[in-house]
């Protein structure tokens, strides 16, 4: 069964792999990660697109009057860039525009970075102090630092890092002829210095991934049974319904009589019949199904792809032994179900899940303990030796309390 369905734990291998390579992240979460890395892209432009000019007050007093004032001429150019994407960029809708839109960032730095390195290295004549020149070849290494604002996986983190990285070793092969402090500091112990640098950003960026993973599967979960809530099951089904042009097939279960279990053995009673409900229900799927606590004792059960024999199979497979399980009084648990197909029965999926609750409550009219499926003869979910809509899916057992 779909991790997703059970709660997933942060330890377990999948959830790792999510920490290294965004392709093992579900939609939820990477839909999560592009909503909050917009809204950190837009204030990193904005940060950089004020502090670039701000920092024109300290080179008027550092640097020689020409070298400052055409210093102050690509701060504002890079500053005014910043600002003009932050405001008039698009919201990104996908991970790869969320990547171009992180990428104009750097290439603006970059560009900045290397007319500032051009501009003090071969530009008007002038002494610039080896403290100024420091300065500014620490730049790769904050936009490096600047990588840590956003929830990033491993793989993410390096792949951005590059660039910083080329500008830095582009720097100190043009640098030895500057002299100075920068120029002892080797290449080596540098580009040493960047990859410490850039494990604590990996850290940092690694642990927003884990925390909002974990944020995201809570909301997405019920705490009681572990699967979908019925807001995470609505995203689900639309997604299914969105991508499979084949068939979705939609289940819609309630608990027979749920009511008698709370009010004559208590609501403690009624919990535990639920996660043993949702339980059974879940080991009883394939891996790409899934299963939403809809309200109280009712679920959804989507089953995307699935054609007559599988939904049949599901049905044999939950009225086997016990069924969903047994009341405290030794009656066995039993449910109403509904059907409803994508697309031939609906187009919508809010049509889809309410033409499945119509009929889960046929079935509750018929006596319950029922499926009904689409009357129409010959429909891929009635199984062949049926003539009657309503079929019996959990066999009613003696068992003991």
């Amino acid at each position: 069964m779909n991790t997703e369905q059970s709660g997933a734990n942060i330890s377990s291998s999948p959830q790792w792999r999510a920490l290294w390579d965004p392709g093992h992240h579900k939609k939820s979460l990477a839909r999560t990660r592009i909503r909050e890395a917009f809204g950190r892209v837009r204030l990193l432009m904005m940060a950089f697109g004020i502090l670039l000019p701000l920092w024109i007050v300290v080179d008027v007093y550092t640097l020689p009057a020409e070298t400052a004032a055409l210093m102050a001429l690509g701060r504002l150019i890079a500053g005014g860039a910043l600002i003009a994407l932050a405001v008039l960029g698009p919201r990104p809708r996908t991970l790869k525009k969320m990547w171009l839109s992180g990428a104009s960032i750097f290439t603006v730095l970059s560009l900045f970075y290397a007319f500032a390195m051009g501009l003090l290295m071969y530009g008007p004549t002038g002494s610039v102090s080896d403290s100024v020149f420091t300065i500014y070849t620490l730049f790769p290494a904050l936009m490096i630092a600047s990588l840590a604002v956003f929830p990033l996986t491993v793989i993410e983190t390096i792949v951005a890092a590059i660039l910083p990285f080329l500008l830095m070793l582009a720097t100190s092969v043009m640098q030895p002829s500057m002299g100075g402090w920068v120029s002892e500091f080797g290449v080596q112990d540098r580009t040493l210095a960047m990859i410490g640098l850039l494990g604590v950003v990996m850290l940092v960026g690694a642990i927003q991934v884990q925390f909002m993973n974990r944020i995201v599967s809570e909301m997405e979960h019920d705490p009681l049974t572990g699967c979908l809530t019925r807001r995470a099951g609505e995203s689900r089904l639309s997604e299914e319904v969105s991508v499979h042009a084949t068939s979705v097939v939609l289940m819609f279960l309630d608990l027979d009589r749920f009511s008698e279990v709370n009010n004559q053995f208590g609501h403690e009673c009624g919990d535990h019949i639920l996660r043993g409900t949702a339980s059974t229900l879940t080991r009883n799927l394939r891996g790409t199904d899934s299963v939403v606590r809809w309200g109280g004792e009712e679920f959804l059960i989507i089953l995307p792809g699935a054609d007559r024999e599988g939904v049949m199979a599901v049905l044999r497979r939950l009225s086997e032994k016990a069924g969903l399980g047994v009341r405290p009084d030794g009656e066995c648990i039993t449910a109403s179900v509904g059907i409803a197909v994508f697309p031939d029965e609906a187009g919508e999926w809010r049509d889809l899940v309410k033409l499945a609750d119509e009929r889960m409550y046929q079935a509750k009219r018929a006596g319950g303990n029922a499926v009904f499926p689409k009357p129409e003869e010959g429909d891929m979910i009635l199984p062949e030796d049926e003539d009657d809509h309503v079929v019996e899916i959990l066999q009613e057992r003696r068992m003991s309390a």
